[in-house]
């Protein structure tokens, strides 16, 4: 039997979900938010969204934790409900782009663009004799393939004569 049919009232699914709803109630107050479903498109979510989350359709994800967050600058909140009553601190583990302040010092151990020209350099005529050495290989290859074909053709040759009648 399905809740429609029996008339029960529908609830959050999980303990996170009635904690978000009662710090939107809190945040609606405060912000003088009218409406859950006004609510809702301050979080950037579809007007139904809160409802969803009220009636258990739907969880709060990560990411409307993080707007809540970061949209309301919360540090701490507490909720005084009859249910849950509880103190929770809010703290950042994603990196938060800030303004720095001092000065930044580059230590490159004097290395410079010239040094690295010089650098590129080297390493292009080290692979160039690399490339040449490996030409060469290959026409060594090339040769001993060459030698070894002509000692098989000595070799019947000799066979040839050698079986041969005097």
């Amino acid at each position: 039997m399905s809740d429609k049919k029996t008339g029960a009232q529908k609830s959050p699914k999980t303990e996170m979900d009635r904690t978000f709803l009662a710090i939107a109630q809190q945040l609606m107050a405060e912000h003088n938010i009218p409406s859950e479903r006004a609510m809702s498109s301050e979080l950037g979510q579809n007007v139904n969204f809160i409802s969803r989350i009220r009636t258990g359709v739907q969880s709060v994800p990560a990411d409307v934790w993080g707007v809540l967050i970061s949209k309301f600058n919360l540090k701490s909140f507490s909720i005084e409900d009859e249910d849950t009553p509880a103190t929770f601190n809010v703290s950042r583990t994603t990196n938060v782009v800030g303004t720095n302040t001092g000065t930044a010092n580059q230590t490159n151990n004097n290395y410079n663009l010239s040094d690295c020209e010089k650098e590129r350099d080297a390493l292009k005529a080290e692979r160039d004799s690399l490339l040449k050495q490996v030409e060469l290989l290959n026409g060594q290859l090339k040769m001993q393939a060459t030698i070894i074909e002509g000692k098989d053709q000595m070799l019947d040759l000799l066979r040839g004569g050698f079986t041969r009648p005097n």
